[in-house]
């Protein structure tokens, strides 16, 4: 006839069933505080873990947009700079030429001359001022700023110095502002003056395009820092663990496993117990 031991031989499976359930628990509470993830594998959560990874996927393309619009906030400050100083040089050319107008005396004409046209070098050299390797002026710039494909469209600012001196640094185009070199020749040149007048107010309207095109880009980063933040957000609520209540979590399964280890100790024990006890007997 076989021997039991009444209920010590299930209740011993039983346990140590239970212990490795919970052993399994605890190694996956474990790997979620260790990889700061909620979903550590697409069985926790498949329809979660898909919805998190389009996420992921619009979280890199905002980002990129967003150093996109950076990129040309940083192109227009650079373009607002040269054309400032554009501005500045051709106001003290038109100070310069008007001093040679009024002065008698042939020596201070020199020193007029010689400061106006090394002005008018400084001048022709800023259309070819680049930015990144690419030119800031004489091209169309398109700067995208959401994921439907919308973009902001920074017009051409159209600055030469091909050498013409049938416009003097005057408009060759609907948006073009001409610094060639003998547009002006000398500082007694007949168009000088008003040369130098379309010059000026040429570049303030260059220099308010900028500005608009600083606005649009300013109002674009705001709106895609917005939407990264949020796409964030949405991404962190689906994958990140909550730290707090994955660590009370482990904390009740390192309980629950112990209890059910002592358990099966206990029931070796009882099992140890018996056997000694029909062994003494026969003996």
């Amino acid at each position: 006839m076989a021997l039991t031991l009444g209920e010590s031989n299930s209740s011993f499976y039983k346990s140590l069933q239970y212990l490795n359930d919970t052993r399994a628990k605890i190694d996956k509470s474990q790997l979620r505080l260790s990889s700061g993830n909620k979903i550590v594998s697409p069985a926790d959560d498949a329809g979660g873990l898909s919805v998190a990874m389009k996420l992921q996927h619009q979280l890199v393309t905002t980002n990129a947009m967003v150093s996109g619009v950076s990129n040309a906030v940083s192109y227009t400050e650079m373009q607002s700079s040269v054309l400032t100083t554009a501005k500045s040089i051709v106001d003290e050319m038109r100070a310069l030429q008007s001093k040679y107008k009024l002065e008698s005396d042939a020596d201070t004409k020199s020193v007029y001359e010689t400061s106006y046209n090394e002005l008018l070098e400084q001048l022709q050299s800023l259309p070819a001022e680049s930015f990144n390797g690419e030119t800031l002026f004489n091209r169309e710039e398109k700067v995208t700023t959401s994921s439907t494909g919308s973009y902001i469209t920074m017009d051409e600012i159209a600055i030469t110095s091909d050498g013409s001196a049938s416009d003097p640094l005057g408009a060759t185009g609907s948006n073009a502002l001409n610094l060639a070199a003998a547009s002006l020749g000398a500082i007694d040149h007949a168009d000088v003056e008003g040369a130098l007048s379309m010059a000026a107010d040429n570049i303030s309207n260059y220099m308010t395009q900028v500005g608009s095109d600083m606005s649009a880009l300013g109002f674009a980063t705001d709106y895609l820092s917005n939407m990264a933040t949020n796409i964030e957000a949405a991404h962190g609520r689906i994958m990140d663990v909550d730290i707090a209540e994955e660590t009370i979590n482990l904390s009740k399964l390192t309980l629950q496993h112990e209890a059910a280890l002592a358990a099966i100790v206990q029931a070796n024990l009882a099992m140890e117990s018996v056997l000694e006890l029909l062994i003494s007997r026969n003996d």
